[in-house]
């Protein structure tokens, strides 16, 4: 867990986006977990690319 913490704290400094599970072990190798829609979500962001049109 404190490698969680770490990683939150390192990450604040440069405002980079991070995914820990804090005390949730993850394997990797369990397709159920891969394919979940937590996974998807995270691993997919949506970005937003504003257009400014007129005068």
């Amino acid at each position: 867990m404190e490698s969680s913490y770490w990683v939150e704290y390192e990450s604040a400094a440069n405002m980079k986006r991070t995914w820990v599970r804090f005390d949730l072990p993850r394997d990797w190798m369990d397709r159920e977990q891969v394919k979940s829609h937590e996974f998807l979500h995270e691993a997919m962001p949506m970005k937003n690319i504003w257009v400014l049109t007129g005068e």
